[in-house]
């Protein structure tokens, strides 16, 4: 790289930060006015510099939209769900935004509530490049409709007991198995492994820049959350787990509207 490719990187960088909505106007005051000064004593004019050609996040359109879960509360089953989804669809993250009324596609949902109120549940929202938050949220119900009904077949219900331990086995298997496959990627070879680390690095810069979205435009600062833990026991949950383990490896996620799979 000569050191006008440097210069003229380094620019593109600045000028993409005074134009960034989601900065604060200190930094955008600083990086014009620092850009300015570097294309004065270079001799560069706006025109010389490409803004968008190092840049993963100059043309993703970003966007939030909300999954809803069984419940009013979000089972250890479906938290599984909603961090299994955000690695496998990418440029994706999540948080869960709480009880509220059920709208898929812009209309309430009325089944099971009190005549007159629109049915409420504990809401995902997904985050990020817009197009794949779409994905995510139909990926999440989809999951979370097939899981519950095997669970209701082959175990009585999903909520709790062996239910629900057999939710977990099935949501914990497709976990593992996406992990799995994304350690032989890089195991792969150079070029493959090369290829995931951009991506991954591309993914992170997308999720960033979206969180930064939020806190501006949504006004929705994040913070970090420690683990549930899980424990089963009593009856069947031990051998619930295992059957929901077993199905779990048997199906076939595919990212909506694609043929990509995991085995």
């Amino acid at each position: 790289m000569t050191d006008l490719t440097r210069i003229k990187d380094k620019l593109a960088k600045l000028l993409r930060l005074g134009e960034d909505t989601a900065a604060s106007q200190g930094e955008i005051d600083n990086a014009i006015t620092l850009a300015t000064q570097m294309m004065a004593k270079y001799q560069l004019t706006r025109d010389d510099i490409d803004t968008s050609a190092a840049d993963p996040v100059a043309k993703v359109a970003l966007g939030r939209h909300f999954a809803f879960c069984k419940g009013a509360n979000m089972s250890t089953w479906e938290v599984v769900i909603s961090h299994f989804v955000t690695a496998f669809i990418g440029s994706v993250s999540h948080y869960t935004a709480g009880k509220m009324p059920v709208r898929r596609n812009g209309i309430a949902d009325f089944f099971g509530a009190p005549e007159g109120e629109a049915r409420q549940a504990c809401a995902v929202a997904f985050y990020g490049s817009d197009d794949d938050a779409r994905c995510a949220v139909e990926l999440f119900e989809e999951l979370s409709q097939a899981i519950s009904t095997m669970a209701i077949i082959r175990w009585g219900g999903w909520a709790r007991n062996d239910g629900a331990a057999y939710a977990y086995g099935f949501a914990s298997s497709l976990r593992d198995a996406n992990a799995k496959a994304r350690r032989q990627l890089h195991a792969a070879d150079s070029t493959t492994s090369a290829l995931m680390l951009r991506s991954e690095t591309n993914a992170l810069a997308i999720v960033s820049h979206a969180k930064a979205w939020l806190a501006n435009t949504h006004k929705v600062k994040l913070v970090s959350k420690g683990r549930r833990s899980v424990r089963l026991s009593g009856g069947n949950s031990s051998r619930a787990y295992s059957d929901g383990q077993r199905d779990g490896s048997n199906y076939n996620v595919s990212r909506p509207g694609s043929n990509l799979r995991i085995p």
